[in-house]
């Protein structure tokens, strides 16, 4: 079994190179031995709408997947990428559940916005598509009656005008519930489009708790996809539930009803590799933690360990095996040469 105890100055010392790469955060228990990955990182809020990130901005990963650092007992600490190149496959049609924030946090322009966000977005949906639209409260409102489609919930969007934003938001229960409107019809794809701030301040969320609506969401496949808006965010709420499902985080520039549509779209056409067998190198002694999220191909998902001691490493591969959403068998395996140890990767 992995001691996760002995590992915890692993994370520490590569956290900042999570934060920098702005990958993918998400892990539980399961795999043994060399069949696991890790995957760690942070982000951090911005007032009014999340514009800090910048996936184009300059990292210490940039151009090397990989990078390491070695301590005062000479083990040589590792932080690796891991993102598997994939192709998209037809389109299925989607069943969207878009839950959006009322509490007194979104009062003003930011209720309006997600709720114009919204219907841009449902505006674009196909036909064959299928939509919910719920608040997001101390309970969750259903303005609709399960899924319907896109043309059919304008009595929704007026309920929505009419909302006062007030009281406080119960993730906790209320995501759930909402993983239970869910059924799982392969051949759909199924997401929960959440428009909010992350605070779940009626029902606060854990790292356990938080880990256990993740295994539910990627047991029904389904992907959560925030769009963080508000004064105040909650970067773990947010992120940690979009990685550790294979969504992503929808962040807001310029004129957000407008982008958030388009970027949605775009990140629910990617596809995502659901890991079943994870191999790494035989380098490679520890890992966490030590079971892989769902992987996109758009988004690496960053891995922290150490290698054996006493081995100098040149190069780390690794394999993972699984399936897309729907079921299609996927692969993906990679070499990566290991740089030389450099002492800012401490810190």
């Amino acid at each position: 079994m992995i001691d996760n105890r002995r590992l915890l100055a692993v994370t520490g010392v590569l956290a900042l190179a999570a934060a920098l790469v702005g990958t993918h955060a998400w892990g539980g228990p399961g795999l043994e031995g060399k069949e696991r990955l890790a995957s760690t990182g942070s982000q951090k809020p911005e007032p009014a709408v999340d514009r800090r990130f910048d996936e184009n901005a300059a990292s210490r990963f940039a151009g090397q997947p990989v990078i390491t650092y070695q301590t005062r007992g000479g083990e040589t600490l590792f932080a690796l990428q891991v993102q598997p190149k994939l192709t998209a496959g037809e389109q299925k049609p989607r069943d969207l559940l878009i839950v959006i924030d009322t509490s007194a946090s979104q009062a003003g322009a930011v209720l309006r916005g997600a709720i114009a966000s919204a219907e841009q977005l449902v505006s674009q949906l196909k036909a064959e598509d299928r939509v919910a639209i719920w608040t997001a409260n101390v309970e969750m409102g259903k303005l609709t009656k399960g899924f319907q489609a896109p043309g059919e919930v304008k009595a929704a969007f007026k309920k929505l005008a009419e909302e006062f934003p007030a009281g406080a938001v119960n993730l906790k229960n209320g995501l759930a519930e909402a993983i239970a409107a869910f059924d799982r019809e392969r051949e759909r794809q199924r997401a929960i489009v959440y428009l909010g701030d992350g605070m779940s301040i009626a029902g606060p969320l854990d790292s356990q708790d938080r880990a256990k609506l993740c295994a539910e969401m990627v047991d029904k496949e389904i992907g959560f996809y925030p769009v963080p808006l508000g004064s105040q965010l909650d970067p773990i709420n947010l992120h940690g539930l979009a990685s550790g499902t294979g969504g992503v985080p929808v962040r807001v520039l310029g004129d957000f009803p407008a982008q958030v549509a388009s970027k949605l779209l775009e990140g629910l056409a990617v596809p995502v590799l659901y890991p079943r067998v994870v191999k790494l190198d035989e380098a490679v002694a520890e890992a966490v933690p030590s079971q892989l999220p769902p992987l996109r191909a758009d988004v690496p998902t960053l891995v922290v360990g150490k290698f054996k001691a006493g081995q100098k490493v040149e190069s780390i591969s690794y394999s993972v095996k699984g399936h897309l959403a729907g079921g299609k068998q996927a692969s993906h395996e990679a070499k990566e040469v290991v740089p030389e140890p450099e002492l800012e990767h401490s810190s």
